[in-house]
């Protein structure tokens, strides 16, 4: 007769084994194409909009211009930039329709940064752009800005 920790220990192993047995017929049997998908990649066609400009007026991100269906939701921006933000020469996001958003236009999201400064924004709840809008940004002053944004398309 088997002491209760010999039945406890053999319980265990057979279960181990059971659970991966179990995850071993799992794998096999998922199809060859199956991809697993990022938080991004599993919401939607992701996309990725860098520019590097020294413009001072509304100007589209490079990557950004309207799609030709659905709306583009913002999960991340960073930015940097050569001048330093005040109450009114900060970092605007936005969204329109037209050359550099010029009609239609709606704002997404404003940011204040120092000089020379990386500065980066995660949403956990992402930023939906109107549909069919083009993705702009506007930092007036004179020096370069580095605008990346990133999100997925549906």
């Amino acid at each position: 007769m088997k002491s209760i920790v010999q039945q406890y220990r053999g319980g265990i192993t057979l279960l181990v084994v059971l659970v991966m047995y179990g995850f071993a017929a799992l794998m096999m049997n998922r199809p060859a194409d199956a991809q697993i998908y990022s938080r991004v990649g599993s919401l939607g066609q992701g996309f990725n909009c860098t520019i590097i400009s020294t413009a001072t007026a509304l100007t589209e991100v490079t990557g950004c211009s309207a799609p030709t269906a659905g709306s583009r939701y913002i999960t991340d921006i960073s930015w940097s930039s050569s001048i330093i933000s005040t109450t009114t020469n900060y970092m605007l996001i936005r969204s329109g329709t037209g050359a550099d958003c010029g009609s239609a236009t709606a704002s997404l999201w404003a940011g204040f940064s120092l000089a020379f400064t990386h500065n980066a924004v995660h949403f956990t709840t992402p930023i939906k752009a109107t549909a069919l809008h083009a993705i702009c940004f506007v930092h007036p002053g004179t020096g370069t800005r580095n605008v990346n944004i990133q999100g997925f398309l549906q």
